[in-house]
């Protein structure tokens, strides 16, 4: 997170809090009408957390705020923060642009060029805001008149320099990675659960190390995996369960944390288990010198196990309207519903759908809950109340039942060649091997139809009736009455009611001048497919 203001911070080093005071020494002996700059820093790379990096950029900054007589209005930090990746949000810049922006800050001060850009993609945001005011921008190596245009000229070419310069570190560091994968070695990094290596759960030492875990832990850790990989592939454990029961056996995360049932999911899911390497969802490789925990049969059915189950909270237990129905216009990842720590002027909490980067989001959008309902609330009267709609969700309806018969049928025999193997088996008609060989298939094929069997039936459970039989604003006081009563299954019912072949996805808030305010235009609603 940026560090913003001079008021010394409990967190902070020694030698950032000492900056502080002197700036503030020195802004207590200029002129009220100094100009006012802010000291931005960035370190792409900080794993150990000492900060001294940024501690020296801050240092050259404020040299030359010393040197051009300029006051300090705030430090700026961007750490561990890669400015050249287009996913990668950086709060301290974003910061930065708006208090430049808003005449909080009259200029700002860094340590070079491509610790603030390494994308012509943000030296265009910054010029939009020069271009609007006056403003001292400034650099320990090197300062650029961004006003002037030869100047500008220079400064693109620069910034274009540095974003060739990451993209060929980029292209040969994920040669490199290939190549390893290939061969079989696993990248270097902290210690996963399971396997060898220094303690997470412990600080570092005065020399900025960890002891190794003991043999004996990695082998319980082992032996835990393998069990509940035997029990979820049988269909005897839950993931609950698990969780409580390696919880109650001292069993810890790598980093020292309580197991639930997401992070066992998780460490259960890791193709590392059987000794395969995967990237981007293909296997690659196998492991080179280490001995896999489970064998790959057993970990592709508790992948089996796991994709047949359908995730997710049931709809009538939803907090948000449209939670699982709306899309990152960013990354395609489903938004998430979450309140906010502030509240509006009629007293309502605020609410927010959000791309949630732990669980696979890129985190780079987030927009008003009660702004997407509203625009949800009209497009939906309107589909809803139309017969020509009410005629394809019925041809949609029919299709799903259609194939809902399929699957049965198909499920029926599916099952029954599993269970004939399993007969064999016992009757000694195959061999082991034989066995081994077709079971993961047919189980495979048992799961995937199970899967598709409960996504049938969570849409037909959402289907409205009446659709096409309402008028407008029968369907807005139905709508109005559950949102009166606080209820979500209702409204949830007739935004999913639209499935017949509609997108719901929300775009990145562009940089806006002054508060950020919700834009009905970030929500986009489009036809997918059509239904005949």
């Amino acid at each position: 997170m940026p560090v913003l203001g001079l008021t010394p911070l409990a967190a902070e080093s020694a030698a950032v809090a000492a900056l502080r005071a002197r700036a503030q020494e020195h802004n207590a002996a200029l002129p009220d009408g100094a100009t006012a700059v802010d000291l931005y820093a960035r370190l792409s790379q900080n794993p150990d957390g000492k900060l001294e990096k940024i501690e020296t950029q801050l240092e050259d900054g404020f040299a030359v705020a010393v040197q051009r007589g300029w006051r300090v209005s705030a430090l700026v930090v961007d750490n561990s923060l890669s400015a050249w990746n287009p996913r990668v949000r950086r709060p301290g810049w974003e910061a930065l642009l708006d208090r430049l922006e808003s005449a909080t800050t009259g200029g700002v001060v860094a340590y070079h060029w491509d610790r603030m850009m390494r994308r012509p993609q943000d030296l265009g945001r910054l010029l939009d805001v020069v271009r609007d005011r006056s403003l001292e921008i400034a650099t320990a190596h090197g300062s650029r008149n961004l006003q002037d245009p030869n100047d500008q000229f220079i400064a693109w070419v620069e910034v274009a320099h540095a974003q060739r310069s990451s993209t060929d570190t980029s292209r040969r560091l994920r040669r490199r990675f290939q190549t390893m994968r290939e061969d079989g070695v696993v990248r270097g990094g902290p210690r996963w659960f399971g396997f060898p290596g220094a303690d997470r759960s412990v600080p570092k030492d005065e020399h900025g190390e960890r002891p190794a875990v003991p043999a004996e832990q990695v082998q319980r850790e082992r032996d835990a995996l393998r069990e509940a990989s035997e029990g979820i592939a049988a269909g005897t454990a839950l993931l609950a369960e698990i969780a409580a029961q390696w919880n109650a056996e001292g069993l810890r995360t790598a980093t020292g944390g309580n197991w639930d049932g997401v992070n066992v999911r998780q460490v259960l899911s890791r193709p590392r288990n059987a000794g395969l390497i995967y990237h981007e969802g293909n296997p690659v490789g196998r492991v080179r010198g280490e001995e896999p925990i489970v064998d790959e049969e057993l970990w592709q059915r508790v992948q089996a196990v796991f994709a047949s189950r359908r995730r997710g909270r049931a709809p009538d237990t939803r907090n948000y309207v449209a939670t699982g129905l709306i899309q990152c216009g960013q990354c395609g990842h489903t938004l998430t519903g979450r309140p906010r720590a502030r509240f509006r002027p009629d007293g309502a909490q605020v609410t927010e759908y959000y791309c949630h980067r732990p669980r696979g989001g890129c985190g780079r959008v987030a927009v008003d809950a009660r702004g997407v309902e509203a625009v949800l609330r009209t497009f939906v009267a309107h589909r809803l109340s139309d017969p020509a709609h009410a005629e394809r969700l019925a041809a949609l309806t029919a299709e799903e039942t259609r194939r809902a018969e399929e699957i049965e049928t198909a499920l029926g025999q599916a099952r029954e060649i599993e269970e004939r193997l399993s007969e064999k088996l016992a009757r000694g008609e195959m061999s082991l091997s034989a066995w081994e060989a077709a079971q993961p298939h047919a189980h495979a094929r048992v799961a995937k139809l199970e899967a598709e069997r409960d996504a049938l039936a969570v849409a037909a459970a959402d289907a409205v009736p009446e659709v096409g039989e309402q008028t407008m604003q029968a369907v807005l006081d139905a709508w109005d009455a559950d949102e009166a009563a606080q209820g979500t299954e209702r409204r949830g019912m007739l935004v999913r009611a639209l499935r017949a072949g509609w997108h719901i996805t929300v775009a990145p808030r562009p940089h806006q001048k002054g508060r950020p305010v919700f834009d009905p235009s970030r929500v986009e609603i489009c036809p997918t497919r059509k239904v005949s």
